[in-house]
């Protein structure tokens, strides 16, 4: 074997040296490439396997996804660059029971453990053939030594967790630990949101009196609030007493504005207060939301975009040929992303449909 041969390390040293500076960049760039291509891959077909189709792979500043035509389509936008890696969306369809709640979840859990596994894996067995087989390979020996190294980074950022930021390891114990986690994980990814999915976020916000600024709480109040707006024809009269508050009293407005989900979740606010028949007061909150956005120097497209919308779905101005530009559409926060998802774009175009008042049988003080 060539690990016992004196010789063997000056030769190993050799074959790294011997190769040209910008050969070794090229290798440096390929090996990053790769690293994170198995990772994000690994996460793809494992929903795959288990099952799911998929509607976006996004690779460094590449993005793959399914167009209207269901057919696969590349697209290359730089500022997603921003992300440091890549993502998958998945679609998990429509969870309406235990049994397909149960299935999805284990599916998400399969694809979170699989793809650092495969990454670390993958680039340990890839070390050990060039190191014992191929160690006087001067590009194989390189490139395996700088896909080890990525593969350890995305081991290692897979350990750790942020500001509502996961690494696979941390998601995937969560998913198996915490029935609380697993059904949000899920929720993001299903088709639509079925009954069965709101009866749970329901029951969840029945249990408070007033809004908890909690992201489980804003996530399902969020759901729940736009239900009311565009799909239910009765008011949901814990969503209406939670909400009216912050429509009828400008510090609780401010301080709800202000909070982590203030800035997505305050249009709903504004619309909902339309169609309570609020429809002064709907305008005022507006032009609070408005004068904030731009105090806050948020994103002028958003700014734009979410002012033209606000005013068309409040019937204030006819905005629909603005709006429903694919690429005018835009969302807070995470636009350089979602802009290139197709299921979102989707939604907003439905969104943009508009919403009908509330039939009151009396008038709500």
């Amino acid at each position: 074997m060539p690990l016992f041969h004196g010789g063997y390390v000056l030769s190993l040293i050799n074959t790294y040296t011997s190769l040209k500076w910008y050969y070794h960049i090229l290798l440096f760039i390929g090996s990053l490439l790769s690293s994170l291509a198995i990772h994000e891959l690994t996460h793809f077909f494992a929903f795959l396997i288990k099952g799911y189709k998929n509607e976006a792979l996004i690779l460094l500043f590449m993005i793959f996804y399914k167009n209207e035509q269901n057919k696969w389509r590349l697209k290359i936008d730089f500022k997603l660059l921003i992300l440091g890696g890549g993502l998958v969306f998945t679609k998990l369809g429509i969870i309406d029971s235990d049994e397909s709640l149960n299935r999805a979840t284990k599916a998400t859990a399969f694809s979170l453990i699989a793809a650092p596994l495969m990454t670390i894996i993958s680039s340990v067995l890839l070390s050990l053939t060039a190191l014992i087989f191929f160690y006087q390979n001067n590009i194989l020996v390189p490139l395996s030594l700088y896909v080890l190294i990525f593969s350890i980074i995305y081991t290692f950022v897979s350990t750790k967790e942020g500001h509502q930021i996961f690494g696979d390891f941390v998601a995937y114990k969560k998913i198996k630990k915490d029935p609380d986690f697993a059904f949000q994980a899920t929720l993001q990814y299903s088709d639509e949101i079925s009954q069965y999915q709101f009866n749970i976020m329901q029951n969840h916000i029945d249990a408070y009196n007033n809004i908890n600024f909690s992201a489980k709480f804003m996530t399902y109040y969020m759901y729940l609030l736009e239900k009311n707006i565009f799909e239910d024809t009765e008011v949901n009269l814990k969503i209406y007493k939670l909400t009216y508050p912050y429509i009828n009293n400008n510090y609780s407005f401010k301080r709800l504005l202000k909070s982590t989900y203030g800035i997505e979740i305050i249009q709903s606010v504004i619309l909902y207060a339309s169609k309570l028949g609020f429809t002064e007061r709907s305008i005022e909150l507006l032009d609070q939301y408005i004068v904030y956005l731009e105090e806050k120097k948020i994103n002028e497209k958003y700014i734009n975009y979410i002012s033209k919308q606000t005013h068309h779905l409040l019937g204030l101005s006819n905005e629909s040929e603005y709006i429903n530009n694919k690429k005018n559409i835009t969302s807070y926060g995470l636009s350089f992303i979602m802009n290139h998802i197709p299921s979102f774009i989707k939604s907003e175009l439905k969104r943009n449909e508009g919403f009908n008042a509330f039939n009151l049988r009396c008038k709500i003080d």
